[in-house]
């Protein structure tokens, strides 16, 4: 018995350690059951070889991923993902990425594409500085936009959209990820009728 806890004190930091990785997760992924399902819906990825060449009606690429209650879970092979969004919030989620990207030009003029005119091309190089000036970009906007090594923009809305998630609430928050290539991420957490789902819509 003094075994035992000997070992609960000397462990204790890393127990507290572990709960609080859990339940910062439970913040952006939202709360996760021990029978809980996760259900996704994948689209065809479309890459643009250029910003300045995207036109408003071209597909983009985006993902929904939903976390349904254990009491509404069904077995993977009956079950089929839907968007708790509407055909029209979709859209409007799939412009709002577009205009976000269109705001953020300036600092794509001057890259080179590798491989261009292929489904493969990307940006051939994107400095640190360009990414914290696209999330600077962005801040200045009023959206929620975040990249590595640098703090989030407009972060509120995030605690807001948590406050509103634990207590029920239907809300909806879109963080602006830029990622290290240049790509311009935006991840929209729903929380709607008890059900919390994600959209992911990515334009480079």
């Amino acid at each position: 018995m003094v075994d035992v806890k000997w070992h609960l004190k000397k462990y204790v930091f890393f127990i507290v350690l572990m709960v609080m990785v859990v339940i910062t997760g439970n913040i952006v992924l939202g709360k996760r059951g021990s029978g809980k399902n996760t259900e996704e819906v994948w689209e065809p990825p479309v890459i643009m070889e250029s910003m300045e060449e995207v036109k408003e009606e071209e597909p983009i690429e985006y993902f929904v991923e939903e976390f349904g209650e254990p009491a509404e879970a069904f077995p993977l092979e009956t079950s089929e993902p839907v968007s708790i969004l509407t055909a029209e919030e979709e859209q409007n989620l799939q412009d709002e990425a577009m205009s976000a990207a269109k705001l953020c030009m300036e600092f794509y003029r001057e890259v080179e594409i590798a491989y261009p005119g292929t489904e493969y091309s990307h940006i051939e190089f994107f400095s640190d500085q360009q990414r914290k000036d696209v999330v600077k970009q962005l801040g200045e906007q009023g959206l929620v936009s975040v990249t590595d090594d640098m703090n989030m923009e407009n972060y509120q809305k995030m605690e807001d959209f948590y406050s509103a998630y634990i207590s029920g609430m239907d809300a909806m928050v879109t963080v602006f990820n830029v990622q290290m290539e240049g790509n311009i991420g935006a991840l929209t957490f729903v929380h709607r009728n008890g059900k919390i789902q994600s959209y992911y819509v990515t334009v480079g």
